[in-house]
């Protein structure tokens, strides 16, 4: 059970940076888009549905990257370059998967050029949270992997 600590841990700081990451990513938009709306109860219901689509639909491909990524830092050191490759690579994917999702399920697949470039905009946002996380990780690592020592 103790091995898959790291995992878990992993899990959670994926899901948390997603979240968060998809807040700040919500808030921005709303206020592009709801900001000509001089009602500041439409802005603020705009805000609440904004986050809450944004935050559930990058939680799971989220903690999927994390726990990935402390899979993949828990096997053998990395060099920081390398972290940074692949966490940047496997947000980017988790960004993907959370705009599919959400051009599949909210909009039916009916999108425009806004939507693409929203789109390619959560990848981004999704890429530096996986990148964060990953950087987290890899300074948490001792906490719960042991080192093998040479004998």
């Amino acid at each position: 059970m103790k091995k898959y600590y790291f995992t878990f841990y992993g899990l959670v700081i994926g899901a948390l940076c997603a979240v968060f990451g998809s807040i700040g990513f919500s808030v921005v938009v709303i206020a592009i888009l709801a900001g000509i709306i001089s009602d500041p109860t439409i802005f603020l219901a705009s805000l609440g549905d904004g986050v809450l689509y944004s935050a559930m639909f990058s939680v799971i491909p989220g903690a999927l990257g994390g726990a990935y990524l402390a899979r993949w830092l828990e096997k053998s050191e990395r060099a920081p370059r390398e972290i940074a490759r692949h966490s940047l690579l496997v947000g980017a994917l988790a960004g993907l998967v959370a705009s599919l999702a959400f051009m599949e399920m909210v909009l039916q697949l009916w999108t425009d050029w806004m939507t693409y470039a929203f789109a390619a905009l959560a990848i981004a946002v999704a890429a530096g949270a996986g990148f964060l996380a990953a950087k987290f990780l890899a300074r948490k690592k001792r906490k719960f992997v042991p080192s093998n020592p040479l004998p």
